[in-house]
């Protein structure tokens, strides 16, 4: 048996110069709404694609979504999703 620590890196990606996080200052400027997912279809000609009516509540939005290969169409109906 081996019970050797972890090295400190292990696990962690490498710094890049191109680190494309942003800012948390930037980041609470961004508008995240929670929705409903009322309804949900496959998008003919199109394997990743979902066409997705969810309810914002002041308003209802149609959003397309390359998700396809994850999730069923009617697994999303009913979900809670972030917009």
């Amino acid at each position: 048996m081996d019970n050797q620590e972890p090295k400190p890196d292990e696990g962690r990606l490498p710094a890049t110069e191109d680190d494309s996080r942003i800012t948390i200052d930037t980041f609470m400027g961004v508008d995240l709404r929670v929705a409903k997912v009322l309804a949900a279809e496959k998008i003919e000609k199109s394997r990743k694609l979902i066409k997705i009516e969810v309810d914002l509540g002041p308003e209802q939005r149609t959003i397309v979504a390359g998700i396809a290969e994850a999730y069923e169409p009617s697994e999303l109906v009913g979900r809670t999703v972030v917009v």
